[in-house]
């Protein structure tokens, strides 16, 4: 019995990590600031309000800041996807 508990804790101990790793994260903060984008190409579609970023990306908002590999923001709906490396400060 004391070699199952042992197993069942290793096992969770394991594959949680495995859970976490690819969740996705919602997070919609209110922008009440204009959003500052750099990154080494910026695309920027006028007929869908959409921002495509690529390499080194840099998001800036007031006191935000978000950095990426990639970053795709749609302003009409203030959603943000932001995929490889990412890196979220608040210093407010």
């Amino acid at each position: 019995m004391k070699y199952f508990n042992i197993f069942i804790f290793c096992c969770i101990v394991l594959i949680s990590p495995l859970y976490l790793w690819g969740k996705q994260i919602e997070f919609k903060p209110a922008l009440k600031n204009p959003v500052h984008i750099s990154a080494l190409t910026v695309e920027y579609n006028r007929e869908e309000n959409i921002y495509t970023a690529h390499g080194m990306v840099d998001l800036r908002e007031d006191t935000r800041t978000l950095k990426a590999d990639y970053m795709q923001y749609n302003e009409n709906t203030n959603e943000l996807i932001a995929q490889g490396n990412v890196v979220f400060e608040d210093r407010g």
